[in-house]
Formats: C-alpha cells, sequence, structure tokens
C-alpha cells in the first residue's frame, strides 16, 4: 500500500463510507512509480550524496538551483546540502509514494552510507 492510500483514508472526523470514496476518488501530486514503497531511493540517495558534497565543501555550503526554471518553477536556496537533501527526500512523503518511516530509514541509510564513503575515500575539505 502506497502512502497516497493512507492519506486518502486519513480523516477521523468522515465516516468510514466518506473515508472510502475519498479513498477510490484520491488522485496523487505526482505519478505513482511501479517500485517498492519501503525505503525511499530519493531519501537514502538524496542524503548520501549530501554527506559527501558536505564533507568536501563543509557544514554550511549554501546554494542555490535554478534547475526547475526551465519547468516556470522558481529557485531554490539552501543553506546545506543536507537541507537540500531532506526536502528531496521528503517531497515523495508529500507526493503520497512513501511513508514517513520509509523516509526515515531510507535518509538514514543514505547518511550511514555517505559517511562511509567520506572515511573509506579520505575525502577532505576543501579550503576556503
Amino acid at each position: 500500500m502506497r502512502g497516497l492510500s493512507a492519506l486518502a483514508g486519513n480523516r477521523l472526523h468522515e465516516t468510514a463510507k466518506d473515508r472510502k470514496a475519498a479513498a477510490h476518488n484520491a488522485e496523487p501530486l505526482i505519478q505513482t512509480p511501479a517500485f517498492p514503497e519501503y525505503t525511499s531511493g530519493h531519501a537514502a540517495i538524496s542524503r548520501s550524496v549530501a554527506e559527501i558534497l558536505t564533507g568536501y565543501f563543509g557544514e554550511d555550503f549554501a546554494f542555490t538551483d535554478s534547475s526547475q526554471q526551465v519547468f516556470g518553477l522558481g529557485k531554490r536556496s539552501f543553506s546545506s546540502f543536507r537541507q537540500a537533501a531532506a526536502e528531496a527526500g521528503i517531497s515523495r512523503v508529500y507526493g503520497g509514494i512513501h511513508y514517513r518511516k520509509s523516509y526515515n530509514v531510507g535518509a538514514w541509510q543514505g547518511e550511514q552510507l555517505g559517511k562511509h564513503m567520506v572515511k573509506t575515500l579520505d575525502v577532505k575539505q576543501v579550503k576556503k
């Protein structure tokens, strides 16, 4: 079961009949992919890369992403790679793709992998 199913049925003030109708008519914000819900790949990959980039550029490397402007969306500014990774991962929960636990576990897995890579590859922070 996808996160979308829980979102549609998570209305305590409605009757069971109302919740069933809402679940039947619910539409995801983004296309629901054909892969397992657990764990969140976006959270794991984003966080592992954030750990590696943080190891190289430092904790407070602020940046602005303008890659979505071609789709009519604005620039996004982040105070760190970890902040960007958190947004990328949690977006899958908001889109009804994953549950929060899948995001949490995926982010934890990514953090562990990223830290392992920083240590194994002996990543050195660049001088500012």
